[in-house]
């Protein structure tokens, strides 16, 4: 195969990958649907390095969460963080999360989450993949 063939089909593998990754986004109805555990705050359940897949949309909106979802959401603690924790209790319009290995919640960092605060429910963890670097 000479190079222009080579050229052609990385360029067509690129578009696929691109465009699977648009479609896969567009199903998840979430703008980035994988998320990486950065702290420990959710062990045993999940560990450092694990990456979550979250959907949001029918069946997995704002409304339809329930006590024990994992959650991803923005925390406006000061630190602007993205947090990865469970819902522990649900009234009116805002939920109170909590990290499973954290003894209590913690006010501006889990709750008040209101829906625009609210990423996506966890629906799928795959075990230390984000612990993978490349140097």
């Amino acid at each position: 195969m000479n190079n222009s063939k080579w050229i052609v089909l990385g360029i067509i593998i690129v578009l696929v990958l691109i465009s699977g990754w648009f479609a896969f986004k567009s199903f998840l109805a979430v703008d980035n649907p994988f998320y990486v555990v950065s702290s420990e705050s959710m062990v045993p359940n999940l560990q450092v390095g694990d990456m979550v897949l979250i959907r949001n949309g029918q069946g997995f909106s704002f409304d339809d969460l329930q006590i024990d979802d994992i959650i991803v959401f923005y925390s406006d603690d000061g630190g602007g963080r993205i947090i990865i924790h469970r819902i522990v209790e649900i009234s009116d319009d805002i939920i109170k999360t909590k990290g499973d290995a954290n003894p209590m919640s913690y006010e501006g960092l889990d709750y008040p989450i209101t829906e625009d605060d609210y990423f996506g429910k966890v629906i799928f963890v795959i075990p230390k993949i984000g612990a993978f670097r490349f140097i």
